[in-house]
């Protein structure tokens, strides 16, 4: 079998969502169709073939709404993987993205007896999530999801929360934050938005402006930064952190493996990644016309993976683009179809790690040198030190480096440090993903959810 960079497949199942937030992408200026859905038949298709050129086969279910699929559909899901792994010997790993007003009993017992990585979207306390996350008929939908949340936590089914970041919620922060910690939620996370208007080059009135985002961002770091709770880890920071010590970020946005993820839209046109919804001359075909094969190592995907290969000018000479990235292809693309242009959130991202490189000990001039430029993982050695009472990582910079970091003594960042230290040393990145760390790659689903 062959790996051919593929990490997961982003399997849209319904044209249909019981929501209507405003900022949603994927319904943006798009009818909603109530009765489309991924033919099952088609579903069985893509893990077989999935099946074939991999022994590792990760799959964000997603829509709309997914749950709107039916129990039943993912009961079928779960029976065909099990089939596939006793004779294959294939390994699927299930990650799915809910709005949560959905879930029931049923639904929880599910997830958790077949250990689906589960992401929850709810941007914040009532009276921010009633008005970006309603019903279509206005109502909010605050108490059903929070219902669906109280049900996981008390299964003890673990689960992730995103929060989008639009206008509306940037200033509020401190509000935010604190709420999900008085709500008990150990991993969340938060997605920026901007989005054009329909048919438009301007802007929607509820996008994030420049600096807007590295402000909220940077007082979320101030607050989680002063807790110190190693419990409490949210995915930006953890993958900004990492990236500042050496290691390899575990999302698409920071280590750039934007052409290792795949997207299977309700109506079978597979994409490089449902951001990219709406662009059809990035569609790589129809999953109900061709093979999985033959689209994954067609001309276009081709044409795909080295486009978003190239690094931007400004990439170039940014002293943090190895532990940055580049971010999301996204918001260079939306605004010309060029993936050349200068990413929008370029200089919030900039902002971010100059504020937490700055409380965490680690200079500018340390991290060209000492950092991972390609992927491939930097053999750094390490052992244990003792600063105060505190064990920490050495992380193996040279002893006559001028800027050599003098680390924290926070316990979360030592966590991460002690992550990272083994992360440096792990001989096989595809294991290392798919273990220790899946529950990092099932925050990937946010980003579509």
């Amino acid at each position: 079998m062959q790996n051919h960079q593929i990490s997961s497949y982003i399997v849209k199942l319904t044209g249909n969502c019981n929501l209507g937030c405003p900022y949603c992408y994927y319904f943006g200026g798009t009818p909603r169709t109530p009765g489309s859905r991924l033919d099952i038949n088609v579903i069985l298709k893509l893990m077989n073939q999935a099946s074939q050129r991999s022994n590792f086969v990760e799959l964000i279910w997603h829509g709309g709404e997914p749950l709107i699929a039916g129990i039943d559909t993912f009961e079928k899901i779960i029976r065909v993987q099990t089939e596939i792994s006793i004779n294959q010997g294939t390994k699927f790993r299930n990650l799915i993205q809910t709005n949560g007003t959905l879930l029931n009993q049923q639904w929880v017992n599910l997830f958790l007896e077949s250990n689906f990585g589960i992401g929850v979207s709810l941007d914040g306390p009532k009276w921010i999530h009633d008005m970006k996350r309603p019903y279509i008929s206005g109502r909010g939908s605050f108490e059903q999801t929070i219902r669906g949340v109280q049900l996981l936590q008390d299964s003890r089914n673990p689960f992730s929360i995103l929060a989008v970041i639009d206008k509306l919620s940037v200033d509020h922060a401190d509000e935010i934050f604190d709420f999900f910690l008085d709500s008990g939620f150990k991993r969340f996370d938060f997605l920026p938005m901007v989005e054009k208007e329909h048919n438009s080059s301007s802007i929607s009135n509820n996008s994030l402006s420049s600096g807007d985002f590295s402000m909220f961002m940077k007082r979320v770091f101030d607050l989680w930064f002063e807790l110190d709770d190693p419990d409490i880890e949210v995915r930006y920071l953890d993958n900004v952190i990492t990236g500042l010590l050496g290691g390899k970020p575990s999302t698409c946005k920071f280590n750039g493996s934007c052409s290792e993820y795949v997207s299977i839209d309700h109506n079978g046109t597979v994409m490089p990644c449902d951001n990219f919804i709406g662009h059809k001359e990035l569609a790589f075909g129809n999953l109900y016309d061709n093979s999985l094969g033959e689209l994954l190592d067609g001309d276009i995907r081709k044409e795909f993976r080295e486009q978003v290969s190239q690094r931007r000018p400004e990439c170039e000479i940014c002293d943090y683009f190895s532990a940055c990235g580049g971010g999301c292809n996204k918001y260079s693309y939306m605004w010309n179809n060029s993936f050349q242009e200068k990413n929008y959130f370029c200089g919030d991202r900039w902002e971010i790690f100059s504020h937490v490189s700055k409380h965490i000990g680690i200079t500018i001039g340390s991290l060209s040198t000492y950092h991972i430029n390609t992927g491939i993982p930097v053999m750094i050695p390490i052992h244990s030190i003792t600063v105060a009472g505190s064990n920490f990582i050495d992380t193996g910079f040279p002893t006559d480096c001028k800027n050599q970091p003098s680390f924290t003594k926070k316990r979360t960042i030592t966590k991460i440090m002690k992550k990272v230290g083994i992360r440096m040393e792990s001989t096989n990145w595809s294991d290392w993903d798919r273990g220790y760390d899946a529950w990092d790659r099932g925050y990937d689903a946010w980003d579509k959810g």
